[in-house]
C-alpha cells in the first residue's frame, strides 16, 4: 500500500497492542477527516474485533489505514 502514510508512533502503538497469534489491523475512527470516503476501505468492528471490511459495506464505523500485523503462520 504506498498510498498510506504514518506517523511512526502509529507503528509502535500497533506493535505494543497486537496479539500476535492474531492478525491486526490499525484503523482511523475519524471519519470525518478522511479525505476520498468513497475510495476508503470501511471498516465494521464490535468491540475491538473487525467483523467487516470493504469498499461499500452498509454499515461502518472505522477506515482501514494499511497498516497490518500479521501472525508468523499467515
Amino acid at each position: 500500500m504506498s498510498d498510506h502514510l504514518f506517523d511512526n508512533a502509529i507503528v509502535d502503538l500497533l506493535i505494543d497492542s497486537s496479539n500476535p497469534d492474531m492478525l491486526n489491523i490499525a484503523v482511523d475512527r475519524k471519519l470525518e477527516s478522511i479525505r476520498d470516503l468513497d475510495d476508503a476501505m470501511k471498516v465494521q468492528r464490535r468491540g475491538n474485533r473487525v467483523v467487516s471490511i470493504g469498499k461499500d459495506p452498509r454499515i461502518y464505523d472505522a477506515i482501514d489505514t494499511g497498516l497490518f500485523i500479521c501472525p508468523l503462520d499467515l
